[in-house]
């Protein structure tokens, strides 16, 4: 079974859980206090607050916590100084203590939505070979009508589909990499050790470092984009935040590996 990129050299790029809920007009009363509860946490620090939303942020692992009197959301990125995100059950147990503070203070009883979404990035040579990749995919198969159109220059896919227990939308796009790497750290990764006449050793391990750093921060390449959600969700009786992520963080590796084979042109 032909793959368009191995599913094990995806990095993940984002991570975002929001929960949206009603009759939230006690914000206005108790933002202080929940701020006051959530920024003592270790690591964490208020950002902001106004009459619009309350922002929470750990600056080390560069994750954001923002609610307000209609939703809220926990969102964690890659950056310069973050490679690599927590894992789900990590970033889950946060959202889970978050939303419970918010909900408990603010006392909403009703939740139109609750969702939990992931960027992963696929490195390729180019946009233009990750768009041939994604055009490649059983999963989005294009029909002869539209082959017939003419040459495909940019592919971009998105699907909605009914899963056990949630929805998940899925998309498949080209992406270019935001995140620029220090000059430096390209140019250690193009040295070759054994044509320097000293240092070979020091020359190697830090080739071996650059070219880490460049697959974590892939320039060019294929994003998958899974986002779950329930709608009308019954929080949090029959579902918590935390289970809900990790069980759409399960799905998603089934999803992935479904998506990524490769599929017969017409």
């Amino acid at each position: 079974m032909a793959l368009v990129v191995q599913p094990g050299t995806g990095v993940r790029h984002r991570l975002i859980f929001e929960l949206r809920y009603e009759c939230g007009e006690l914000y206005w009363d108790r933002c202080g206090r929940v701020a006051r509860t959530l920024a003592a946490r270790k690591g964490w620090a208020l950002q902001s607050a106004d009459v619009s939303g309350c922002h929470i942020r750990n600056e080390d692992e560069n994750v954001a916590f923002t609610f307000s009197h209609t939703k809220l959301d926990l969102t964690q990125s890659q950056s310069q100084d973050v490679s690599e995100l927590l894992s789900p059950g990590e970033f889950a147990a946060i959202a889970e203590e978050f939303s419970e503070t918010v909900v408990r203070t603010l006392e909403v009883s009703v939740f139109p939505r609750i969702g939990f979404r992931l960027w992963t990035l696929y490195g390729t040579e180019s946009v233009e070979d990750a768009s041939s990749r994604i055009d490649r995919m059983s999963f989005f198969s294009p029909c002869k009508a539209l082959m017939d159109l003419g040459e495909r220059s940019y592919v971009s896919h998105t699907v909605v589909v009914a899963r056990s227990s949630h929805m998940v939308r899925v998309a498949a796009t080209p992406f270019e990499q935001q995140i620029a790497l220090a000059p430096s750290v390209i140019a250690a990764a193009k040295k070759e050790a054994h044509k320097q006449w000293k240092d070979q050793k020091r020359v190697l391990i830090q080739k071996m470092k650059a070219k880490k750093a460049i697959k974590v921060y892939p320039s060019w390449g294929i994003m998958i984009d899974l986002d779950a959600y329930i709608e009308e969700v019954p929080y949090p009786d029959q579902v918590s935040s935390r289970t809900f992520i990790e069980e759409a963080a399960r799905d998603f590796d089934v999803i992935r590996e479904a998506i990524l084979v490769e599929g017969e042109q017409p």
